[in-house]
Parts: structure tokens; sequence; C-alpha cells
């Protein structure tokens, strides 16, 4: 909720009947009841997400879908379950449509802040389980990725959906269905919906939970047949080795206090935090060789933004990077 709204805002914007701003994701989420009782008189306002007008105070505006079959026209929307804050009870399935809002928007990104369903009784790892109640996220722009089904509790977790075919069209689908011989289910759902730029930054984390028994976690390109697996940062397509460090400004992965040796305990030799070119090395060579963390917690940090590294300023030989394609393995403690 907001802290502050000044009490004469209602009178201010009756004097701006129709404002339409640029979509900005917002931090905080006015209730719908407050923000009736806040605009009442007001003829006609479209808000897009984020307003900050006149003296220095602002709104936070969301579009929220609470009803199936609900298409979603805007970014920075929710899609709650019918009746939410409380719990459905009803075992009708319940389907949502995220509408791209251009051919620009090459992702979708869900933030399940709250996500309650029934999961399967069996919580095992090695033994899996089926689903009862089940969310399945489809992309409809042509994406080769498949999204496993999800259910259980998964509050405060988020996935990204690929929509980066079929150009303005399509977008995804979120689909609830659920099992009819649960009694007094408890489920509950209010996800986040934004759309992302194709251009846009990446810095995100990938994390290793570290087992028993086991020191350091071991980082090897994938096996390609194609182009390399590992491939970011290419400049003007001349590079054909490993690039660590400061040679690695823009486009990085970041694996802290790492090196070519699994050492428990932490390595003593050289170790590196980037890793960038078309090999992963600790050394200026065009060979990948595994990488080791011995240092919990055990992470991966990508961080691209949308510009090239570009080699002596010729945009015309600029290489596109790939990215990355990691497989890892923990390795015992002596």
């Amino acid at each position: 909720m907001l802290s502050r709204l000044p009490t004469n805002l209602a009178e201010v914007l009756k004097h701006h009947r129709q404002m339409v701003f640029e979509m900005e994701p917002a931090s905080q989420v006015l209730s719908a009841t407050a923000m009736e009782e806040l605009l009442q008189g007001i003829v006609h306002l479209e808000f897009r997400i984020r307003l900050n007008l006149f003296s220095s105070f602002g709104i936070c505006c969301v579009f929220i879908k609470t009803n199936g079959n609900s298409a979603i026209n805007q970014n920075c929307s929710y899609v709650s379950n019918p009746g939410f804050p409380n719990s459905y009870t009803d075992n009708t399935a319940v389907t949502y449509t995220v509408n791209k809002l251009s051919s620009a928007v090459c992702l979708i990104r869900l933030d399940f802040d709250t996500f309650t369903i029934s999961g399967p009784s069996d919580t095992a790892e090695t033994l899996g389980g089926v689903c009862p109640d089940t969310l399945d996220v489809t992309s409809t722009s042509g994406s080769a990725f498949p999204i496993p089904q999800i259910c259980g509790s998964n509050s405060g977790q988020h996935i990204y959906v690929d929509v980066s075919g079929t150009g303005g069209t399509g977008g995804a689908t979120l689909g609830f269905t659920f099992d009819n011989t649960i009694t007094n289910p408890t489920r509950q759902w209010d996800i986040k919906v934004t759309q992302i730029p194709c251009a846009s930054d990446n810095a995100y984390s990938i994390c290793v939970r570290r087992t028993s028994g086991f020191c350091c976690t071991q980082y090897t390109p994938c096996v390609d047949v194609g182009p390399p697996a590992f491939s970011l940062s290419l400049g003007d397509g001349a590079l054909t080795g490993a690039l660590v460090e400061t040679s690695c400004t823009f486009d990085y992965v970041l694996i802290d206090g790492s090196s070519s040796s699994c050492l428990p305990g932490g390595n003593t030799g050289q170790t590196n935090n980037k890793y960038c070119g078309i090999n992963l090395n600790q050394s200026p060579l065009a060979v990948n060789v595994p990488i080791c963390d011995c240092s919990a917690p055990f992470r991966v940090e990508v961080v691209t933004d949308a510009l090239p590294d570009i080699a002596g300023g010729n945009t015309n030989t600029v290489a596109l990077s790939r990215g990355i394609c990691f497989q890892y393995m923990q390795i015992r403690c002596p």
C-alpha cells in the first residue's frame, strides 16, 4: 500500500480528463477499493502503471484479472484466483491468455507472489510425483522450450516464458486444472505478469544446492555439434579463445573464486570471477576446460546488456553471442 496520498489528488486530476503514460513496473499496489474511492468524480483516466505528477506525489496502478477465460492486454498485470485473497474452492478450470503487446516483446515473466495449489503426495526428489492440481504455462509464440507442469507451493518463485517468435502476435496461456476428489482445497494464486522487451539487460543468478559430502561444483560447456555452447562478448568475430576478468566488460558469466582445479577448502592458485569469449577457460586459449567453484554457496551469475562488445569500433563485423549452456557435477570432499 502507498504510505501517503494527497487529500486533494482527485481534485487535481479532475482537470486532466485523459492521461496515458509510459509503461513502467510498479513496486506497490493500491487496493481496488481505495483507488475507486480516490478517483471518484473523474470522468476518464487511463493509467499505464506509474504516474509521477505535480507536487512530487505519485500513484501506482495495476490491472488485475480474477475471472477465468480472461485476456491480458496490458503490461504489469496480475492474474488472481476468483475471490482472491480468499481461497478458490471450486473445481472449475481457469484459463488466462496473455497477449503480446508488440513484436518488441521476447519474454514474459511470471512472479508467483502467492501460489498454493495441491501438490504431489510423494515429495521425495528421487521419486517425483503426479500433480493433482496443475498449472500449465504454454507459449503461443512458437517457442521450442516447453515448461513443465507446476503445482504445490511456489510463492516467491518466478519463471520466464519465451515468446520471441511470431512477431507481434501470440503470447502465453496460463491454465489451471484441479482434482475434484480433494476435499476442502485451499487454492490461492496471485501472479504478476510482466512483458519484457527483446533488448533488455539480463542479470540473474543460477544456484546449485550443495549436497552433503560434496565440496565443489564443476561446470563444463554442453556438448554441441553446432555453434559453441559458450559464447559471450564475441566482438568483431575475430575472437578465437577464452577471455577473463577485465576483458569481460559487457556480457559475461560470474563464478566467484573459481579456477580450473577442484581443491576442496578453497582454490589457492589462480582464481577468476568473470568469463566470456568463445571458450570457457581461465587462460586465453581456444579450448574448453572444466571450471570449479569450491566456495559455497555455489552460484553462476549471467550478465548481458543490449550492446555488443565491438573491437575497433567496426559495427559491420559484430558477431552475435549465442549465450551459455553448462553441464555441472558436484565433486566429493576428500
